[in-house]
């Protein structure tokens, strides 16, 4: 029973908060793939940002000031991680605060990504690099563009590829697509992309900003070894030169639908955190989807829920959940895996591919579908070396 008596409303609000807390108090084991205590060199691990030597490997030295920052926990101590160049690490602090609302973000667990060596991690690698090689390629043409095809019989060869499939193999319906209920349903962009809406009395047609196709003067970044090693070391004149191409850049095309890799690329650089979530709310409250059945205002004519229970309720709470939601997430990425990026293992494919015919090379563990992938021979044959192509110049964000 609500009470309008503040004495009592306080007991009540406490003890409403303190069982809460009792029933979201969770203590979890955090399962890691083993590759930071199996490789000295840490090649598994996410080391953008810190320093490295000249072969691109992390500088040990620079790794651990990092590890101990996470370790102790003191701002102090994150004051002093090595870093090789001026263009900060994002946040790797936020893992170790607490939210008031919901569980705790370090009670929330993750299974552990697959082993660096493991032909999982080549599977997902090979995707990688078809995506980098479809960037240009509409969704729509995936039936019939020689590429499509290309990277569909490729896939349908590595010896262990988790990604979506119809009967067992990849096709043009699966290519890139999700792994969860509905994904492989109905046009490849969402509606919920597409459709126009109103926010508020602002009509939004969802055309997009989006980077120019390489046909058209647009470009890949990070295809050449100097490059890319600078922006590992984080090297930067002006760090906000390496946050991406700003609207009005020369490699901002038209306004489009989003139709292709780079343009979803363009899309996910710079959407506000919540802002594919939040828009679909609103499609969805525009057309006219129902409350849950058990909502207490379905069944009254009196009242209509607005704060409580009604879609101003509905809005909120979609834009709510993010931010405890990158508390739990950056937990994961700085504290528990810290796994290498694509970009990184691009790297290693490099190394390893040049290096080759190097008896004093190093021995990286990248699984032979990679090095045998039709993918990293188009990309050679098309830059000159065998690293990952990024859609922005700056490539990956500074967290893992």
């Amino acid at each position: 029973m609500a009470t309008l008596d503040p004495i009592a409303r306080a007991n009540e609000a406490e003890r409403i908060r303190v069982a809460a807390a009792a029933a979201e108090r969770v203590v979890s084991h955090h399962p890691t793939n083993g590759d930071e205590a199996r490789y000295p060199g840490k090649w598994g691990n996410y080391s953008k940002g810190l320093a490295h030597d000249s072969r691109g490997d992390v500088v040990l030295a620079s790794y651990d000031s990092l590890i101990h920052a996470l370790l102790t926990g003191l701002p102090a101590d994150f004051e002093n991680i090595q870093l090789g160049g001026n263009v900060p690490l994002v946040d790797p602090q936020s893992g170790l605060a607490y939210d008031l609302q919901g569980a705790d973000c370090q009670s929330l667990t993750m299974k552990a990504p697959p082993a660096l060596a493991s032909a999982e991690r080549g599977g997902e690698a090979v995707e990688d690099y078809w995506m980098a090689v479809l960037r240009d390629v509409p969704f729509t043409h995936y039936d019939s563009h020689p590429l499509a095809q290309a990277a569909i019989d490729d896939l349908n060869k590595l010896s262990d590829f988790r990604g979506p499939k119809e009967s067992g193999q990849v096709t043009a319906q699966t290519l890139f697509r999700g792994f969860t209920p509905g994904d492989l349903i109905g046009p490849y962009v969402s509606q919920f992309l597409v459709l126009p809406f109103d926010f508020g009395a602002l009509h939004v047609d969802q055309q997009f900003q989006t980077f120019l196709p390489v046909t058209e003067g647009g470009k890949d970044y990070l295809t050449g070894f100097g490059a890319w090693l600078a922006v590992q070391n984080g090297q930067a004149t002006d760090p906000s030169s390496l946050r991406g191409l700003p609207f009005g850049s020369n490699q901002f095309g038209k306004r489009l639908y989003l139709h292709d890799g780079r343009g979803i690329a363009a899309y996910v650089h710079v959407d506000v955190l919540f802002e594919a979530y939040f828009n679909a709310c609103l499609i969805a409250i525009d057309q006219g989807a129902p409350f849950n059945p058990g909502n207490p205002y379905n069944s009254t004519p009196k009242e209509e829920g607005f704060g409580t229970f009604g879609t101003p309720y509905a809005k909120t709470q979609v834009a709510t959940v993010a931010s405890p939601a990158l508390k739990a997430v950056w937990y994961q990425k700085w504290f528990v895996h810290r796994v290498l990026r694509p970009e990184a293992y691009g790297g290693l494919v490099q190394k390893t591919m040049a290096g080759a015919s190097d008896p004093n090379h190093f021995a990286y563990p990248v699984h032979a579908d990679v090095l045998n992938s039709d993918a990293v021979a188009r990309i050679a044959s098309a830059n000159g070396t065998n690293l990952l192509p990024q859609a922005f110049p700056e490539g990956c964000p500074w967290h893992p």
